[in-house]
């Protein structure tokens, strides 16, 4: 065979086998987009695994207009091909996509854990994109899911942290999940306001944002509601150039049904079919459940209105069918009204009554998950099903209404019953819990009243134990030598006095309310001066003020003017201190005391093992028990300070 024949043959075998093998996979199995199919060819020109994974990630990026079986492809490709690259931030970049392919499959429970999952790990200012994404993506999963409250304060926090960050594209994305949110709760005005908050950034910032093409189209699905034709199709007519133009076939179909809405209120019911039809198309093409039952719920709205009713009750059982499979409860309201407006226009008011009954309970279950001051127009929307409930009553008979009479009749009588055992039930239960209060109140005022003795004993002999200290202290002077008795004797005069003062204060304290922290810090400083007076070896020093219009508890108030004195007696007795310093600091929120002193120090964990020492362990309790922060630092030769923090 001539050379150059052989070279042709051998040629077209291989284009036929790379046909043959691109249609068994799944990836080449389905065309989307140009973008899509470029980024196909461009992964068969890759030649490393890190070139290949970046290529897949970039056609998974492309996911919202890829079939769910490309999609899945393309995840499974990444993942082996990743094997011999060993990289965290591809990992996680994955586990991104995963989230978005459960969500598309509807598996939101695998989508959510993930998300927990991945979150920590990405809580970093290297991974602050991949964390906004699992954050947009979670808040997605909760509207999905019908946690729309959830969903709106999660989006509000996030659009704060972007905020304070200037991340001006979150500053557009967010809003539109906002936006959504209130859409899905029928709050139009609400979600309008967001919108145009997203449309503001984004005009101002003159970028392009995929994503975007959503927003203007649900402008047009709101004025489309309140009947402004012309804002409507203007807007969607943005939205579908926006679409093209990202070649994003979920955001076209959504424009299809729009603008399908929009030929109706034109009364051009044929355009309004096709578009209708092509947005479905579009929609299975993608293979996006969410929006397919959308889709199916608009379909069926729409052969209601034009009396094929048939069609229109075949259309929204399918969806009502597959809404219950991927668990899009969220969906079933829209559904089962869409499936009334059928049997409303097909006379068959039987039926119509009963679909409209479970929207009632649907609705009624929706608004119980999100009931909020914010979210009234639910209650109103209720209201109104309620209404046009008992409209379609009415049509079914005398003899059907009286027997809901008689049956209402049964019920009221069953319900007084009932209510009359469960208030009898409720008036033994009430004087019970009143005898079981009484018995608890009793026992807590025991319980203070004995907890009160016991802390006044406490404070009183702490207070007087720092004076007995100095009594002490003098008496032994006059075992050592009898010169100077009458001034010792003065001083113990003098002490005695003190300590009556001291009691005095005590008392004051447990007879009023609120001390001023001026007040407080005089007592302080008289009693340091009070120990100067007895301990001339030692230099006390004082620094800094009070703070002005800072008022203290007098329990509080006690607690720590005991704390200070036993610190400074125990500074005077063991720390061998040539200097004690006293220190005040006013902070922005709050009052610090410091007493430090340049003696011996100790081992804090060595004092606190001690069976015979119960100074810091009282002090800690006082500082418990008088609601501040008392601090306790000291080591050999360094000496020690005690810090008592207070906030205003």
């Amino acid at each position: 065979m001539n050379r150059r024949y052989t070279v042709r043959f051998l040629g077209r075998i291989f284009i036929q086998a790379v046909v043959v093998c691109c249609s068994l996979n799944p990836l080449f199995a389905f065309s989307q987009t140009q973008r899509i199919d470029s980024l196909k060819k461009q992964l068969l020109l890759k030649k490393t695994p890190l070139q290949k994974v970046e290529t897949l990630f970039e056609l998974c990026d492309q996911s919202y207009s890829m079939h769910a079986d490309s999609f899945l492809f393309c995840i499974n490709e990444a993942r082996k091909t990743m094997k011999s690259l060993n990289s965290a931030n591809l990992l996680v970049q994955l586990k991104y996509y995963e989230v978005l392919y459960f969500t598309r499959q509807s598996k939101y429970d695998l989508a959510f854990e993930i998300i927990e999952s991945q979150l920590p790990l990405v809580n970093k200012k290297n991974y602050s994109t991949l964390r906004n994404k699992f954050l947009l993506a979670r808040t997605r999963l909760l509207i999905i899911t019908n946690k729309q409250k959830e969903a709106i304060q999660e989006s509000i926090n996030l659009l704060q942290e972007a905020e304070k960050e200037g991340d001006i594209r979150m500053q557009i994305i967010v809003p539109i999940q906002i936006g959504w949110a209130y859409m899905e709760l029928g709050q139009n005005e609400e979600a309008l306001n967001w919108f145009y908050k997203a449309k503001e950034k984004y005009e101002k910032r003159g970028s392009v944002e995929k994503s975007f093409a959503a927003c203007y189209s649900n402008i047009a699905a709101i004025y489309c509601d309140l009947h402004k034709i012309d804002s409507a199709e203007f807007y969607i007519i943005k939205a579908i150039e926006v679409s093209k133009r990202e070649q994003h076939l979920a955001a076209l179909a959504n424009c299809y049904y729009i603008y399908s809405d929009i030929y109706l209120a034109k009364n051009n019911n044929a355009k309004a079919e096709n578009l209708l039809q092509q947005g479905l198309q579009v929609r299975k093409l993608i293979g996006d459940v969410f929006y397919i039952v959308s889709d199916l719920s608009q379909l069926g709205i729409f052969y209601a209105n034009n009396k094929q009713t048939e069609k229109g009750i075949a259309v929204v059982e399918e969806g009502i069918a597959l809404a219950q499979k991927n668990n899009l409860f969220v969906k079933l309201p829209f559904l089962y009204n869409a499936l009334a407006q059928n049997y409303k226009a097909a006379n068959d008011y039987k039926n119509y009554a009963i679909t409209l009954n479970k929207v009632i309970e649907l609705k009624d279950s929706l608004y119980q998950r999100n009931k909020a001051e914010a979210l009234q127009e639910i209650q109103i929307k209720y209201d109104v099903q309620k209404k046009e409930t008992l409209i379609a009553q009415q049509k079914l008979g005398l003899f059907q209404r009286n027997l809901l009479l008689y049956g209402v009749g049964v019920l009221v009588l069953l319900l007084s019953i009932f209510f009359a055992y469960q208030f009898k039930k409720y008036k033994q239960n009430q004087k019970i819990i009143a005898e079981q209060k009484k018995i608890q109140s009793d026992l807590a005022v025991k319980e203070a009243e004995e907890k009160e003795r016991k802390r006044i004993a406490a404070e009183l002999h702490d207070n007087l134990g720092v004076q007995a200290n100095a009594i002490l202290h003098n008496s032994s002077l006059l075992n050592k030598t009898t010169e100077n008795n009458k001034t010792v004797i003065a001083d113990l005069q003098e002490t005695a006095k003190e300590m009556l003062l001291n009691l005095r204060e005590t008392l004051w304290a447990m007879k009023t309310t609120d001390v001023p922290a001026k007040d407080l810090w005089l007592r302080i400083i008289n009693f340091m001066k009070q120990m100067g007076r007895h301990y001339s070896s030692i230099h006390f020093t004082i620094e800094g003020d009070a703070p002005n219009d800072f008022i203290i508890v007098s329990s509080q108030a006690l607690h720590i003017i005991l704390v200070l004195q036993e610190s400074v007696n125990n500074s005077v007795k063991h720390a061998n201190a040539n200097t004690i310093t006293l220190k005040s600091i006013i902070e922005d929120k709050g009052w610090k005391i410091i007493l430090a002193d340049d003696g011996k120090g100790f081992e804090i964990d060595v004092a606190k093992n001690k069976l015979d020492s119960y100074g810091l362990a009282n002090m800690q309790q006082r500082a418990k028990e008088g609601g501040f922060v008392y601090d306790l630092q000291s080591s050999i030769g360094k000496g020690t300070s005690t810090t008592i923090s207070i906030n205003n």
